[in-house]
């Protein structure tokens, strides 16, 4: 774990706390496209941030049309 942090801390990323209205947002997408609340917070995250792909295995992110998935 130790060493995960340290390579956080060398790279350039920003990590997104969730908003209000991004979980109100993932409300809407639970609803649209039948997700659960983590993944649809994910979502509504993206599109909020202007984030257009995902990096994941998950396949219940393919059927969302806001978002590109790539597999790793």
């Amino acid at each position: 774990m130790k060493g995960f942090l340290i390579f956080i801390n060398s790279i350039k990323i920003e990590i997104i706390r969730p908003s209000l209205k991004e979980m109100y947002g993932a409300i809407e997408f639970m609803k649209k496209y039948r997700l659960d609340f983590d993944d649809a917070l994910i979502i509504s995250c993206m599109v909020e941030n202007n984030i257009k792909s995902i990096i994941s295995y998950d396949k219940h992110f393919i059927k969302v049309k806001e978002i590109d998935v790539v597999e790793p």
